[in-house]
């Protein structure tokens, strides 16, 4: 499975859960203040709700433009980097 960070511009961000082609799971957010906190918990409920294991994940891809200084940018590759160790 394949979790898919589908980053759509600055201000809002889609993360997917996919099983090959087949998409199982789809989640808004957007980017504010929290977003550290509400993309954790968004990331938590899309891997209970699909009752999967953290283990299970066998990558996680980030698609679109990141601004270089952008904070949640930095929030979002720690996170990825966390979820695939």
């Amino acid at each position: 499975m394949n979790l898919i960070f589908n980053v759509k511009n600055r201000d809002n961000i889609v993360i997917q859960l996919k099983r090959g082609d087949a998409l199982l799971d789809e989640l808004a957010l957007t980017i504010s203040q929290d977003f550290d906190t509400l993309l954790i918990k968004a990331i938590d409920n899309i891997i209970a709700k699909n009752t999967i294991g953290r283990l299970s994940l066998n990558k996680s891809v980030i698609k679109g433009k990141i601004e270089g200084s952008a904070l949640w940018g930095m929030i979002l590759k720690t996170v990825k980097s966390a979820l695939e160790n």
